[in-house]
């Protein structure tokens, strides 16, 4: 299986690493040509455009201009794993994850980039912001969104051809899942759904349901999954399936109250 999830908003470039391997993102390419131009937007067009404050705005300006395409780690750079930090991140605890862990991952997990596309967990990126959902015009295309669209379709096929994934687990955000042509992807997708009980119904609690997802991207990476069927077994913090509201593509997961995370 090959599982894709999104990235978040804040980061973290500041906290020592013990790691030094790193990869290169597969669209490095079409992250540059986006760059270039992003580089042409005022302060103010990226504060209309991606709805931020004047200060995020000056930073994301100066970010889009300080981008290289070739960078290391260092200061400024790092492997996307560690390079993410809200709460899906936090409940996915990559840093204590063993080499064999990473290793896995890296073959297995695909974190959805607006600037990059698609993510390994090694590939090395820089701090930047770019929502997947920003309407800032590129090229004729509306967004990354609309930039992405066939690239990322394209590369994911690409993968889930040459490794033989049948299923593709969608852990990401509507939001980024919009940015693949879902009905020519090349497997079967299958979507989890995390539902709390609030008083006397189950809901998506937000906050909660992306922390069940960096919890499912762990299950899965530190117990070697291959077969989709086993991702029914999830049991940590307190979800168990449902299989009376899931269906052969949304699989319910369910919680009475919060438990404790693995």
């Amino acid at each position: 299986m090959l599982v894709i999830v999104s990235p978040s908003k804040t980061l973290d470039f500041l906290t020592p690493l013990s790691i030094e391997t790193y990869t290169v993102p597969a669209l490095q390419n079409e992250a540059e040509e986006l760059i270039e131009s992003c580089r042409k937007l005022s302060c103010a067009d990226i504060q209309e455009f991606m709805g931020v404050s004047a200060k995020l705005a000056n930073l994301t300006y100066r970010r889009f201009q300080d981008w290289s395409k070739a960078c290391e780690p260092g200061v400024n750079a790092r492997q996307a794993l560690f390079a993410f930090s809200g709460k899906a991140y936090e409940s996915l605890h990559a840093r204590d994850f063993s080499e064999e862990d990473l290793v896995y991952a890296q073959d297995h997990l695909r974190i959805l980039s607006g600037l990059y596309g698609a993510l390994r967990p090694l590939d090395i990126i820089e701090p930047y912001r770019l929502d997947m959902g920003s309407r800032i015009p590129l090229g004729g295309k509306t967004g990354p969104c609309g930039f992405w669209k066939r690239a990322l379709t394209e590369h994911l096929n690409t993968e889930l051809a040459s490794h033989h994934y049948g299923t593709l687990i969608d852990l990401a955000s509507r939001e980024y899942f919009s940015a693949l042509r879902a009905e020519a992807v090349n497997a079967r997708i299958i979507q989890p759904i995390f539902m709390d009980r609030v008083r006397d119904e189950y809901r998506i609690v937000s906050f909660r349901a992306k922390q069940a997802r960096g919890l499912m991207s762990r299950y899965i990476i530190r117990n070697r999954l291959e077969d989709e069927t086993n991702l029914r077994r999830f049991d940590w913090a307190g979800y168990r399936y449902d299989v009376r509201r899931s269906d052969e593509y949304r699989w319910v997961f369910i919680r009475e109250a919060e438990g404790n995370p693995e």
